[in-house]
């Protein structure tokens, strides 16, 4: 009874303001639970429209040599180490080097750079040898000569 009393002093109430009672208009409060119903389930598709598209997973064997792995090769090979010596110090078959130049001509690029200071090192090494050492400066003046030989035939037809 203190119930119906309670729910009375709501209904009771409810009359005052000028609301409608849940028991004398249970329709109206049901469509307006099905209005807010609809509007959430609207904000919901609109946010889950607005956000960027779902990333899928790329399909094949996961690449091996990242930019910290590529970083590590050129720089072995700076030092002077072959391509398979450096994959087998990383750790990684030397193919995999090869295969990551082919998709990568940025990498590619990186890694004849990176072979080219290994041979330059030596040749500046030798040059400053070559101001003590008259052996060092003759094999640097025929290697020159050479050089300018095989330059000069390339230029002609």
């Amino acid at each position: 009874m203190e119930e119906n009393e309670g729910g009375q002093k709501i209904d009771d109430l409810l009359a005052r303001l000028g609301a409608p009672s849940p028991r004398e208009d249970g329709q109206q409060i049901e469509d307006l639970l099905a209005s807010l119903e609809i509007e959430a389930r609207s904000k919901m598709a609109q946010s889950l429209a607005s956000e960027s598209p779902k990333v899928t997973r790329p399909r094949g064997r996961p690449v091996v040599i990242d930019e910290e792995l590529q970083s590590k090769v050129c720089l072995l090979l700076s030092l002077g180490l072959s391509r398979r010596q450096a994959a087998s110090y990383l750790d990684i078959v030397h193919s995999t080097i090869a295969n990551a130049m082919q998709r990568d001509p940025e990498f590619a690029a990186s890694v004849e750079r990176a072979e080219e200071v290994s041979t330059a090192a030596p040749l500046v090494t030798l040059a400053l040898v070559s101001r003590r050492n008259w052996r060092a400066a003759a094999w640097l003046l025929a290697r020159h000569e050479k050089r300018e030989a095989a330059a000069k035939k390339k230029e002609q037809p």
